[in-house]
C-alpha cells in the first residue's frame, strides 16, 4: 500500500529494507526504526515507542520491544498513548490509571495470558 506521498508500505517486518505500515506519516525503514530505537535521545525512543503503540498492531508490537520494556517505560508512555491507553492497561493487566506502576512483565507471562484470553474468547464465539 502507498501512502501520500507514495512511498510504499509494507505489513513485511521481517525485512530491514521494509517501510512499516504503521510509520505512514514518517517512513523509515525496519531497519532505520530499529537503530533508532537503540540508539536516539530517551525523549525520542519514548516518541517512537508510544507511537509503536498506538500505530502498530498488538502482535507486531513485540518484534520491536519487550513487556517488560513497555512496563517500565510506562510513566513515560501512558499520556502519549492516546485512545489505545486503556488497550494497553488491559493487556497489561493493569488498571486504569495505575499503567505507571513499575511491576515487571515476563514475554511468557504476556504470552500465556494472551494464549489463555484467545482461548476464553473463542470458547465464548463458538459455543
Amino acid at each position: 500500500m502507498k501512502n501520500k506521498s507514495g512511498v510504499m508500505l509494507s505489513t513485511d517486518l521481517g525485512s530491514d529494507d521494509s517501510i512499516p505500515y504503521f510509520l505512514w506519516d514518517e517512513p523509515m525503514t525496519v531497519a532505520e526504526f530499529r537503530s533508532r530505537l537503540q540508539t536516539a535521545s530517551t525523549a525520542e525512543r519514548t516518541r517512537l515507542l508510544a507511537k509503536l503503540l498506538r500505530e502498530a498492531r498488538d502482535t507486531d508490537v513485540w518484534r520491536f520491544t519487550t513487556p517488560s520494556e513497555v512496563w517500565n517505560k510506562s510513566p513515560a508512555l501512558a499520556p502519549k498513548l492516546g485512545r489505545r491507553r486503556p488497550f494497553w492497561e488491559f493487556l497489561l493487566g493493569r488498571k486504569r490509571g495505575s499503567f505507571a506502576n513499575n511491576r515487571g512483565v515476563t514475554s511468557k507471562e504476556l504470552r500465556d495470558y494472551l494464549a489463555d484470553l484467545i482461548t476464553r474468547l473463542a470458547r465464548k464465539s463458538f459455543p
